[in-house]
């Protein structure tokens, strides 16, 4: 085209420039800063709070293991006693209600064995559940 130049160039520029803002951008940096503070106290609190739940979740796992413990003593004792009354009634020194009175205990016993195995479980259960294993 005889009308152009054979070099033509064109250069653009475009600034935006925020002479006066009164404070708004460093408001809002604050207000970001004090929103992170906020959440990093809450997760510290949480850190907290977990850590108390799955301390006490222990202290109920370990008191349900004695529990457990103490009623495999009781069954093991109610068994002998059942045993050494069976042996008196066969010898005829004893009634034998007496038998039938052991044999209950026993049963007795062996429920609350039962019942002490249960609540370890679950308190086990709970405390996997807290440590985030389960």
């Amino acid at each position: 085209m005889p009308l152009l130049a054979e070099n033509n160039a064109a250069v653009g520029l475009q600034m935006k420039w925020t002479l006066f803002e009164f404070g708004k951008r460093r408001a809002h940096v604050q207000e970001r800063e004090t929103q992170l503070a906020e959440a990093e106290q809450n997760l510290d609190r949480v850190k907290r709070r977990v850590q108390v739940d799955l301390d006490k979740s222990i202290r109920k796992v370990r008191r349900s293991e004695s529990t457990t413990a103490a009623a495999r003593d009781l069954v093991a004792a109610r068994s002998e006693a059942r045993r050494v009354a069976a042996d008196e009634a066969v010898a005829g020194t004893t009634n034998p209600s007496a038998v039938a009175e052991a044999e209950g205990a026993l049963a007795s016993a062996e429920a609350d064995l039962l019942q002490a195995e249960y609540n370890r479980g679950v308190r086990t259960a709970e405390a996997l559940r807290l440590a985030g294993l389960r």
